[in-house]
């Protein structure tokens, strides 16, 4: 993208927002402006501070101003994310800003998902780093990781040799599975549906400990705005989103699945989606002439046979079952038939 969406306005006199980082309920908690400060001013949205763009948000980099040596060192549940960092965290983060007035009431929804998750000692494993809402903008303030995973797919798997690229998926296709795989758990296991699993919604931090030299990253999960809530004490302001096509269960996309909704085996076949795009380097329905078949093609559930159709990408992986034996077909059959928790390699 060239340029970024229309850039919310804010006025030039605003130099210190208020952070919610917890809540209960449907109200949220306050902190202090004392115990840290986002300093947000217009000019850190440009193009030069755009990180991407969803349906209801864009998101832009900025820098935390006015911090104090230890800026997370209240404990849960006043702050979501406690010490995880420590003194020497980065002052840049990812703001998450609404595109116009209903977007505003997607982003509260997520920011209450968000520290629902946050409260448990697990989470900065498995989802990217929360901060906190700035009630003024309702902008949701996020840890600033490395590079999405759709990016890296695009942007560095993309520029790579044939054979070098083949070598650094076989060598990571499985790590990136395991990963998500326990993500994805955990997100369950705490009652929310995440709704929209996908490469664009994955984001990598680097953390050479959490995986190999092919793939020196932790993948997380982001953007919970189209994410279902189990038992929840609060009541949700926005209408449920979507999720995207490609990624979607066949189930969903039936008018009886999509009036049940998303639930735990929908992420499971979503989360093995994007993990075969990972694999591919592109979607099994790229050559769909228009959305229409493209929708129809996915409500099949057989992306395994629409890639092969693709020149491109039946090659890709044939590449990968030579580099690392023929049971790489089955290996994702049996998962996106639902068998998707098996984490044995």
């Amino acid at each position: 993208m060239d340029t970024p969406p229309h850039t919310p306005s804010h006025s030039a006199k605003k130099s210190v927002s208020s952070i919610t980082t917890g809540f209960e309920g449907s109200m949220p908690r306050f902190v202090p402006e004392t115990s840290w400060a986002l300093s947000i001013q217009p000019e850190d949205f440009t193009e030069e501070n755009f990180l991407g763009s969803g349906r209801s948000s864009n998101v832009y980099k900025v820098v935390l101003h006015n911090v104090t040596s230890s800026p997370f060192s209240l404990t849960p549940p006043t702050s979501p994310v406690k010490s995880s960092f420590g003194k020497s965290a980065s002052p840049v983060r990812a703001v998450k800003v609404p595109v116009d007035k209903a977007s505003r009431k997607i982003l509260r929804d997520e920011a209450r998902i968000h520290s629902q998750l946050a409260h448990r000692p697990e989470y900065m494993q498995h989802v990217v780093g929360f901060f906190g809402l700035d009630e003024s903008l309702d902008a949701i303030v996020m840890e600033a990781c490395e590079m999405s995973l759709e990016s890296f797919i695009n942007k560095d798997l993309g520029t790579l040799s044939r054979d070098m690229r083949i070598g650094t998926v076989a060598a990571s296709y499985k790590l990136l599975a395991s990963q998500l795989i326990t993500g994805l758990q955990f997100v369950h296991s705490n009652g929310v549906i995440h709704g929209d699993i996908k490469p664009g919604n994955i984001l990598l931090r680097a953390e050479e400990s959490a995986g190999n030299v092919a793939f020196p990253f932790k993948a997380v999960y982001c953007d919970f705005s189209s994410a279902k809530v189990r038992n929840a004490d609060w009541k949700r302001e926005s209408e449920d989103g979507g999720g995207t096509w490609d990624y979607m269960a066949p189930r969903l996309l039936t008018y009886k699945g999509s009036n049940e909704g998303p639930d735990e085996d929908s992420d499971g076949y979503a989360l093995m989606m994007t993990v075969l795009y990972y694999v591919l380097g592109g979607s099994p329905y790229r050559q769909a002439q228009n959305g229409f078949q493209r929708r129809e093609w996915a409500k099949q559930g057989a992306p395994i046979v629409y890639a092969m159709d693709d020149m491109e990408l039946e090659n890709r992986f044939k590449d990968l079952e030579e580099k690392v034996g023929d049971g790489v077909k089955r290996w994702f059959e049996q998962r996106l038939k639902g068998n998707w928790r098996e984490l044995k390699t």
